[in-house]
């Protein structure tokens, strides 16, 4: 199996095909974490693997950055332990592969602790070479008994497969936990899915470190076996810029200079991730365009925090709808998922849908709270005041999504409330119910 470690700079992302990234466990493992590290919210440091035995670990493991061949698997540890990963193809001898291991360097927008180092430790491993479809075991090595999970290769490119969309998991965990529960039990007689979106609004208080640990200690039976894929929302950006970035790398197949938008091709979907709360600081839309453009797959989906179009609480994003709305249309985008809205509304124009799917925990809100909003030519065709996530499958012909939702944190998340389709290659001119 050929690895690589990706180091990703401010503004370029370097690929150094380096031998020692992959040995065979039989023929042991260096034990020097050291690469060269640019990230600017990442202090690279020395790993101690006399450490590995003792050491606790404090989030994680849990898997993101998907693309074809490759994911990435992070952890936290209050030691500086080693950063490596055994993994193990089905049927095939495991091989050790070297990661890196930082602490995070807080950013401007924590003013009390700007270029000190935190004291926790993070820990990153990049998988590459992963053949699309197969399943692997993988065990982090930097804490005695960790248990083994699973991570299956992406799809190829062009290939169909399943993810799963949901958002705002940042208060209530019970029912932020149901959530999770119901798209396991979905897991259970479904395709197992190639990643998960979170619309943003992961925590409650981005910059509080307590806050991202019940985030991943209730996520991780999903996303220690899924990859995530995070949009940064309002409430993760409250000084938590800093942990976003150090939590979530884009993936390396990325066009973007940020980790907190990117792009992926993943099978025969084309996804665009957008942080629509710094687009008067970072304009993204000549990206966003360049992106769709260039892209050849019959499905293309975007995904932003704030709704372009909502009759819920929160008024809809105008600087989004402005900007990216002509741009979404002219470039064929069928769907735009968003969050910020704790509820689940679809609404149709301009050639998609535009799905708002916050009810992953966060205390719910009336789908009629702003029932006089301007929505243009759009037409709300669903609501729905529930917890909630889709389910979407991809073939060569169609994409199929289907929500499913719950109305309390007791009651599991498992009725099928609204399913529709998505046509290869077409624009979105009037639903298509399921079969």
């Amino acid at each position: 199996m050929s690895m690589s470690i990706v180091v990703r700079g401010a503004g370029s992302i370097v690929t150094l095909a380096l031998a020692l990234v992959s040995v065979v466990l039989a023929g042991g493992c260096s034990d020097d974490d050291s690469t060269i590290q640019t990230d600017p919210y990442k202090a690279t440091v020395q790993a101690d693997p006399t450490l590995d035995d003792t050491t606790v670990i404090i989030s994680g493991p849990y898997l993101h950055a998907p693309a074809e061949g490759t994911v990435t698997i992070n952890w936290e540890t209050a030691e500086p332990s080693s950063s490596r990963v055994e993994l193990t193809p089905e049927g095939g001898a495991p091989e050790v592969v070297q990661g890196i291991v930082y602490q995070q360097v807080p950013s401007t927008d924590n003013i009390l602790l700007v270029g000190t180092p935190l004291e926790t430790y993070a820990h990153e491993v990049i998988l590459t070479g992963l053949v699309p479809g197969a399943t692997y075991t993988y065990r982090v090595l930097s804490s005695a008994e960790q248990p083994t999970a699973r991570v299956v290769g992406p799809p190829a490119v062009g290939d169909g497969f399943s993810f799963v969309v949901f958002g705002d998991t940042r208060t209530n965990h019970a029912e932020h936990a149901n959530v999770v529960d119901g798209i396991l039990r979905q897991a259970d007689v479904s395709d197992h899915p190639a990643f998960v979106i979170n619309t943003g609004d992961l925590t409650n208080t981005g910059g509080n470190d307590g806050d991202w640990a019940t985030f991943f200690e209730i996520e991780h039976p999903l996303i220690s076996e899924v990859p995530l894929m995070a949009v940064f929302g309002n409430h993760d950006f409250l000084l938590g810029r800093t942990a976003f970035e150090s939590y979530f790398q884009a993936p390396p197949t990325s066009t973007s200079t940020s980790d907190r938008y990117y792009s992926a091709d993943i099978g025969n979907v084309h996804i665009v991730v957008i942080d629509v709360g710094s687009m008067t600081e970072e304009p993204q839309d000549q990206w966003v365009e360049d992106s769709f453009a260039a892209s050849t797959a019959p499905f293309k989906v975007a995904t932003l925090h704030a709704p372009l179009y909502t009759n819920s609480n929160h008024s809809p994003s105008l600087i989004a709808r402005d900007t990216l709305g002509p741009i979404f249309e002219a470039q064929g985008v069928q769907v735009v998922f968003s969050g910020h809205n704790h509820c689940y509304e679809r609404f149709l124009g301009y050639g998609s849908y535009f799905i708002t799917t916050g009810g992953g925990g966060a205390p719910l809100y009336g789908v009629d709270d702003n029932p006089t909003v301007d929505n243009g030519d759009t037409v709300r065709e669903a609501a729905a005041s529930a917890y909630n996530f889709l389910w979407v499958t991809t073939s060569e012909t169609e994409m199929v999504l289907e929500t499913f939702v719950s109305a309390d944190a007791t009651t599991p998340v498992t009725e099928s409330f609204d399913c529709f389709k998505v046509m290869a290659g077409e624009p979105v001119t009037a639903t298509i119910p399921c079969d």
